[in-house]
């Protein structure tokens, strides 16, 4: 399933990996295999892009990616490939393990070493190929809707649902983080807008839209944020209250991907309740839920 067009790598430290304090742009060995086949094997350029430990590589028709949840050893690689070499064009990977210098999973893998440390050089012994597995993974059929799972990070799932079993027509890719039974995050989007919301005590007691107060962190204004959110059914049938905006406006992101927590005061039974939920995780969930999209 061609799914993304923009790339970042993340790895975290290691014998023979590359990381940031070590290096923050410059050469590296790179190989990137899929299908049993070496996509790419060779000198690359790799520079360090973010403060959660994300990189970005490329070389000789050939960008790779894995996003990651900082200090996780699970992430979620892509590759983008125009070597001539395998199947031309933005591929999804899935997700995958970090296996020392390398992420891997039945389909496949994508490494970077320092240069000068590659298994197989100066009488180190080589990484074994990745046996041949189809890289698409299958949807399953929710509600109307065809979902296919994207990717897991930590407490949050990710996935992209779309009008049709090939996965190409869009509807929304969604990122949701459950703390309870009933009690969750949610945030959706597709190319024209992006919804952030939440499920907790009572608050779909009502069907129709509601004012809500929310805000990020220990944040003292919180009537500042207070809005109406409406009530947005998903396709597996669970109701969530939501705030959708457009994708014209700057909107919500930031403070979603950037803060500790985030709060929801609304009113039960004529008594004032608060919902917090930890945003633990949110920025790779939520960078994975737009690279979705694509």
């Amino acid at each position: 399933m061609k799914t993304i067009q923009s790339l970042s790598f993340a790895l975290f430290c290691g014998a023979a990996l590359l990381v940031p304090a070590a290096a923050s742009a410059g050469p590296a060995e790179c190989l990137v295999e899929a299908e049993g086949q070496a996509i790419f094997d060779g000198r690359c350029d790799f520079k360090s892009t973010d403060k959660d430990g994300s990189f970005e590589f490329s070389g000789a028709g050939l960008t790779g990616s894995v996003l990651v949840d900082p200090g996780a050893t699970t992430g979620i690689a892509f590759y983008e490939n125009k070597t001539g070499r395998g199947e031309n064009g933005s591929w999804r990977l899935g997700d995958v393990d970090r296996d020392g210098a390398c992420w891997k999973n039945q389909y496949g893998r994508i490494c970077a070493w320092a240069l000068g440390t590659r298994p197989g050089q100066g009488g180190r012994r080589a990484a074994a190929p990745v046996r041949p597995t189809p890289v698409r993974q299958a949807s399953e059929q929710v509600g109307g809707r065809y979902r296919f799972p994207y990717a897991t990070l930590g407490e949050w799932e990710i996935a992209r649902y779309t009008f049709d079993p090939a996965g190409r027509e869009l509807d929304y890719c969604s990122a949701v983080k459950l703390t309870g039974s009933e009690q969750g995050l949610r945030a959706v989007s597709n190319i024209e807008s992006t919804g952030y919301g939440f499920s907790g005590y009572a608050s779909v007691a009502s069907s129709g839209p509601v004012p809500v107060a929310w805000w990020f962190d220990n944040d003292p204004r919180p009537v500042h944020y207070e809005t109406t959110m409406t009530v947005d059914r998903d396709p597996e049938g669970f109701d969530w209250r939501m705030l959708f905006e457009t994708n014209d406006d700057p909107g919500s992101a930031d403070g979603f991907m950037n803060s500790n927590a985030v709060h929801y005061a609304y009113v039960v039974d004529g008594q004032d309740h608060v919902e917090t939920f930890s945003l633990s995780g949110s920025n790779a969930a939520l960078k994975a839920m737009f690279d979705c999209r694509q």
